[in-house]
């Protein structure tokens, strides 16, 4: 088995891998595992934050009962990661970068009652919400304000042309003034 199949299987499951299964996987020890995290501690952060949105998306709640979204179309963790790392970091519609809404957060220059739950990271958008599939051909990455302003009244095309510059001004200005 090659090095990259043995990553895929030991960090690209669906949950997330336990020093033990690491250990199997690389015919290693728990102390040797416990360096690989503490070596790449980011790149494993990073992968953890996506395997969070990936089981968002993958679920949802009905009754407080957490089932299977049927309008998820991605085959596995591993497919949705590749997809995800390859998206530009920036909003489809205002082409706002992620980092600038970090900042504008961490700064308290947007503040929202939700808490750190939206706003600071992109989210990911269906481009066609009356599909309702959330797969790598209708998927991309949107801020919050073109995300939840679009919602599934708005098309693609009509956000672009009437909204999305107004709201990349707005960050953008707010941003400048730090």
């Amino acid at each position: 088995m090659t090095f990259r199949k043995k990553l895929k299987i030991a960090f690209l499951s669906e949950k997330a891998p336990t020093q033990k299964s690491i250990a199997s996987v690389f015919k290693i020890s728990i102390i040797e595992v416990k360096n690989i995290q503490e070596k790449y501690h980011k790149k494993l952060d990073y992968i953890q934050k996506i395997r969070a949105k990936f089981q968002q998306k993958k679920y949802t709640k009905k009754d407080k009962i957490r089932q299977l979204n049927p309008d998820f179309k991605f085959n596995d963790f591993s497919e949705f990661y590749f997809w995800y790392s390859i998206q530009p970091q920036r909003c489809a519609y205002c082409n706002i970068n992620e980092f600038v809404l970090l900042d504008l957060y961490e700064k308290n220059i947007l503040t929202s009652k939700r808490g750190t739950k939206r706003g600071r990271s992109l989210e990911i958008e269906r481009k066609d919400s009356t599909s309702n599939d959330y797969s790598k051909e209708n998927c991309i990455f949107a801020c919050y304000f073109c995300n939840n302003h679009k919602s599934d009244i708005i098309s693609k095309d009509d956000h672009l042309k009437y909204f999305a510059k107004p709201i990349y001004n707005y960050l953008t200005d707010k941003w400048k003034n730090i």
